[in-house]
């Protein structure tokens, strides 16, 4: 797990030959010898350094990955045995839970252990892309042993996969299932291999066993996916200029106090996956167009949000990753239809989608249906009876307003990063000028997303941590006061239902909107024409790691 960004770092990037690397982002294996240490066999003392170090490194993350893997099948193999020695404070239903407590905190400990003791006798800022991850999966670690029953949402997936294995209509059963067909049809794809499975090993699962086995799996997946959108996040940080230690800091915070996190673990949410798809779709735009294509198409699959990301693409001439994105989306509809043969679930999920949207009541849901629903519910009369009309026309009127505000901020922030390339020293200093911005574009894309969506929960504001991290980059020098108190409204604040006070997550994201137009951009790029040689060489060695 704590090898993540090494794995990262090969697909996002290569380091260029013969450009200088600030020691503190040097990995463990360039590290001086220790007096004492014994030397290197012949054998390796004659290989070259970098495939030493590429050796070393692909078995180092097999050895993590080997780990978790034991760590996740450890509770398991255990719970199965029913043994006289094994015990549950919550039943032994949940014993599982508490198994993957104890085997993921060993895995965990072994882990960063392992690579703290490679960086002995480094500065302590060294050991925080190592501490800070281990503390932030170890926090959400303790979430999922102690709290992991399955949730309403979690549960709409669920009965829509089995919908599906019934030949049933997903869209019809009592609880909801809102989203396109892939969930509902990967929870059944699941059910059918993990009970394909038990038959092979001679356990015979029963049905209801395989579920919970399936939510398990799901629940290790989401600890894997926090994990991933921290180093993720740390990527988006840094290629928006910020130092290597300030990003892993503003990110770890970001995610401790995230309620949108926790809601999305409390309920079961999805959100991660999109997360994380659409930040990979970001960061591998121009390196590897293919493998963006296919993150944003496959999260464009479970939620319609990420689809947002053609425009950034457009702007900055992605044509490859646009057009991958766009076969992605394609193959993966052609794929879940038995090849175009069968478009029934569509159908019905076309008939849902377009069935209207429900008078939402809910005042902590965010969206701007919600919004106006309630603000005239409680100052004209009830939108249920005479003013359905009014809201939609007001929803309609200032979606458009937001959408061609989206559009300027865009195009204003492409002119504005070209005026400002043309008094930089370098190529390189103005390519990462325009990575900048075009990640500042991408944050904007998802927060706008959020805002046009007919219906935002506070768990949908996950989607927000790249519009947090833009903010910093760009403003806090300037307005520190003001972009900790739009991250606190849109991220931090708890969810409760009070009119209008519970529509501080809009608040909070309009507030960020405001404080980084289009002229706002990281500040670490601006003053590049000012640097030292030294400092053009970060660059440098920075736009190649980003890609």
């Amino acid at each position: 797990m704590i090898y993540a960004p090494r794995l990262l770092g090969k697909l996002l990037g290569k380091q260029r030959s013969g450009v200088a690397v600030p020691d503190c982002v040097r990995m463990s294996d360039d590290a001086p010898r220790r007096p004492g240490q014994a030397p290197l066999p012949r054998r390796e003392r004659e290989l070259p350094e970098s495939q030493l170090s590429r050796a070393s490194n692909t078995s180092s993350v097999a050895c993590c990955i080997a780990l978790a893997l034991a760590a996740i099948a450890a509770p398991l193999l255990l719970a199965k045995l029913d043994s006289v020695f094994l015990a549950s404070s919550y039943g032994r239903s949940y014993a599982r839970f508490e198994l993957l407590g104890a085997t993921g905190a060993l895995a965990l400990l072994f882990i960063a252990g392992s690579e703290l003791r490679r960086r002995s006798g480094r500065p302590w800022v060294e050991l925080l892309p190592v501490v800070l991850p281990s503390l932030v999966c170890l926090h959400f670690l303790f979430l999922v042993s102690e709290y992991s029953r399955k949730p309403f949402d979690y549960d709409c997936y669920e009965y829509a996969g089995r919908a599906i294995l019934q030949g049933e209509n997903p869209y019809l059963r009592g609880l909801i299932y809102l989203y396109p067909p892939l969930t509902a049809q990967l929870f059944a794809q699941a059910h059918v291999a993990i009970e394909h499975a038990g038959k092979l090993l001679g356990m015979a699962p029963e049905p209801e066993a395989v579920w919970g086995t399936v939510f398990y799996l799901y629940q290790c997946a989401q600890l894997a996916l926090i994990l991933l959108a921290y180093h993720l996040g740390v990527r988006f940080a840094r290629g928006v200029g910020l130092a290597t230690t300030s990003a892993h800091w503003l990110v770890a915070g970001l995610l401790l106090f995230d309620n949108a996190l926790l809601r999305t673990l409390r309920h079961g949410q999805i959100n991660l996956w999109v997360l994380d798809l659409s930040l990979l779709g970001i960061l591998l735009a121009q390196r590897a167009p293919l493998l963006s294509g296919v993150a944003i198409a496959f999260a464009a699959h479970l939620k319609l949000y990420p689809l947002i990301l053609l425009v950034p693409l457009a702007v900055v001439r992605r044509w490859q990753a646009m057009a991958w994105t766009i076969a992605g989306f394609a193959a993966i509809a052609f794929v879940q239809t038995d090849f175009g043969r069968t478009w029934t679930l569509w159908e019905q999920y076309r008939g849902f989608a377009t069935s209207g949207v429900r008078g939402e009541i809910a005042f902590r849901n965010n969206s701007l249906h919600s919004l106006f629903f309630n603000a005239i519910r409680f100052t004209i009369g009830d939108p249920r009876n005479r003013y359905r009309g009014e809201v939609d026309v007001a929803v309609a009127l200032a979606s458009l307003a937001l959408g061609l505000w989206f559009l300027v901020r865009v195009f204003s922030r492409v002119r504005e990063a070209r005026a400002r390339a043309r008094a930089l020293p370098d190529a390189s200093a103005a390519a990462a000028l325009a990575r900048s911005a075009y990640l500042g574009h991408a944050a904007d894309a998802l927060a706008f997303a959020l805002l046009l969506s007919p219906s935002v929960w506070e768990h949908h504001y996950i989607l927000a941590l790249p519009l947090a991290i833009w903010a910093v980059a760009t403003r806090w020098g300037e307005r520190s006061g003001a972009v900790a108190l739009g991250i606190f409204l849109m991220l931090a604040m708890p969810s409760f239902d009070v009119f209008p006070l519970s529509y501080h997550r809009i608040a909070g994201m309009l507030l960020l909107l405001l404080l980084t137009p289009s002229r706002s951009l990281p500040n670490s790029w601006c003053a590049a024409s000012s640097q030292s040689r030294d400092s053009q060489a970060w660059i440098r060695s920075s736009v190649s790691s980003l890609g």
